[in-house]
């Protein structure tokens, strides 16, 4: 029926349409009885039952559930839904270091603050450091890292991520990853992992190295002939690739240019030759000019001092 009667002692009570979400739901509606029947009780019955009809079909429909007759766990769904939420999600109107937050979530907003309440909201503006939060139109109160007392450090309250807040009865929590204080060498915490240009600086005292970075850092080595080895040194408060190239060169004429497969990137410091021939032939090399960043200009000589091939000159370069 999509109206319904009630009789009582006394009069006949209003005809009382019912809302469809109240009629899916199976809840019924009683509208109280005109002022001219004596049903005082009967209107205060009522009156109880209506609105926590209402209020039952709310929670419903607040947690996006369609109210249904057939269904009788709509409720209990619904207020683990609401649960589930691990905190109301806002977003953020206020200025660097002062969020004023508003709900957005399809459940209704906190009518008080609570002990333990769960706020998640994503910043308009990252922090510079102290900052205060203001949800739902409660009075600002102080943001602290996880332990209560900390104030979070520039940067943490990102707008690239949420941030979750947890009211402890005084202050705003950080809680997750979110309210973890950066590691330093006097304390445990969140540690971000250097880039590879970081790691080439050496100046950085908060950030990890990783294999990779430190991989780059020592650059590609070589072990063949000619070899090519990497070392990464501290010079003047940043690191340098200083390096060491050797090699036997064999079949080359009595004079030339010994060129080196990879050149050094920006100078050269120090280069030798030496001659190698058979038992009994001496030969003598030397080189003949500075030293380079592409190669190693040299002759060989005989024992008299005239020009000679050698069977091989093996070589060294120093540089950086």
């Amino acid at each position: 029926m999509d109206n319904y009667t009630r009789i009582i002692a006394g009069g006949t009570a209003n005809i009382v349409t019912p809302t469809a979400p109240q009629l899916a739901a199976g809840l019924v509606q009683l509208a109280p009885l005109p002022s001219n029947v004596n049903n005082g009780f009967y209107n205060e019955m009522s009156t109880a039952i209506n609105r926590a009809s209402t209020e039952l079909t709310n929670i419903i429909t607040a947690a996006g559930i369609t109210p249904s007759n057939s269904v009788l766990t709509q409720v209990g769904t619904a207020v683990a839904s609401i649960a589930a939420q691990g905190g109301i999600f806002g977003v953020d109107s206020g200025v660097v270091n002062a969020y004023v937050i508003t709900q957005v979530s399809p459940f209704p907003a906190p009518f008080q603050l609570e002990n333990g309440m769960t706020v998640i909201f994503r910043a308009g503006n990252a922090n510079t450091g102290a900052c205060t939060a203001a949800p739902f139109g409660f009075v600002a109160k102080s943001i602290k890292l996880a332990d209560g007392a900390t104030d979070p450090t520039p940067g943490m309250i990102s707008t690239t991520q949420d941030t979750q807040l947890t009211y402890d009865g005084t202050v705003w929590r950080m809680s997750g990853i979110s309210g973890v204080a950066q590691a330093t060498t006097a304390q445990a915490g969140l540690v971000e992992l250097a880039t590879n240009a970081e790691t080439a600086a050496g100046t950085d005292t908060l950030r990890a190295i990783v294999p990779s970075a430190l991989a780059a850092l020592f650059g590609a080595s070589t072990l063949a002939n000619p070899f090519n080895l990497i070392l990464p040194v501290k010079i003047g408060g940043a690191f340098v690739n200083f390096i060491v190239k050797g090699g036997r060169a064999v079949g080359i004429a009595s004079s030339g240019t010994i060129s080196f497969a990879v050149a050094f990137p920006t100078s050269g410091l120090f280069h030798m030759v030496n001659a190698e021939d058979s038992i009994g032939i001496a030969r003598i090399a030397q080189t003949t000019s500075a030293p380079s960043t592409t190669g190693i200009d040299y002759n060989t000589l005989n024992s008299g001092g005239t020009s000679a091939a050698a069977t091989a000159v093996n070589w060294l370069a120093i540089g950086y």
